[in-house]
């Protein structure tokens, strides 16, 4: 794809939750992001930083925080604590969601998650398509401005009841896909087979396969 390599560096920064005090979090990495990255779980983490540092440089330039909030209900409440906080965070610019399709259209999943900050007071302006499966949407809170981009994660054109990050593995990695599977996550043995799909696969095979995270990292190198 071309200007893949000409992009500006990028600071992949782990956020733990669970793992490190609040004070290192808020006031050691928050204080120095300028977006976060809020996804379902660890495996999405994975895959959304391999896929990340498979198409930019990263070292310098932007910095870009990562979390997993173990399930698609904790990344709704992170991102409420996260907007409460911004206004403490003068240099974050954007909250990106990547979440799943699960059940849902793309646009109905992302109503869902601005409906969910709207009921705590985040006031958010219309949902903006920016391109397929994935959304812009101008919030505020606490007085600041910010910008929430909701990625919806799912691949429609398989026969999958459920649509889940691992339809792209599945995708890149050219695995067959039955009408009768619930979801592709039962294909998908071990993260690790997609992280080494990603790390072999020629860049335009991935930008290919997971679109929606290529096109969300493009709005952020634009901040």
């Amino acid at each position: 794809m071309e200007g893949c390599d000409k992009v500006v560096g990028v600071t992949v920064l782990q956020l733990k939750p669970r793992e490190e005090s609040f004070y290192t979090i808020l006031f050691e990495k928050l204080a120095k992001v300028d977006a976060i990255i809020l996804c379902e779980g660890r495996s999405d983490v994975e895959v959304v930083k391999a896929v990340f540092k498979k198409l930019i440089s990263t070292s310098g330039g932007l910095v870009i925080g990562f979390t997993d909030c173990e399930g698609v209900e904790n990344v709704e409440y992170m991102a409420k604590i996260i907007a409460r906080l911004v206004k403490l965070f003068r240099k974050l610019k954007s909250i990106v969601l990547i979440v799943d399709a699960d059940e849902y259209s793309a646009e109905a999943r992302a109503r869902s998650v601005i409906d969910s900050l709207r009921s705590v007071g985040v006031v958010a302006e219309d949902l903006k398509l920016h391109s397929e499966q994935v959304f812009v949407v101008k919030t505020r809170s606490n007085d600041k401005t910010f910008e929430l981009v909701i990625v919806i994660s799912g691949d429609f054109t398989i026969p999958t009841k459920r649509h889940v990050l691992e339809d792209h593995c599945a995708k890149l990695m050219n695995i067959a896909i039955h009408s009768s599977t619930d979801s592709t996550k039962q294909l998908i043995k071990s993260i690790d087979d997609c992280l080494k799909h990603i790390d072999i696969a020629p860049k335009d095979s991935v930008i290919n396969s997971f679109r929606h995270i290529y096109t969300a990292l493009q709005l952020l190198l634009k901040m």
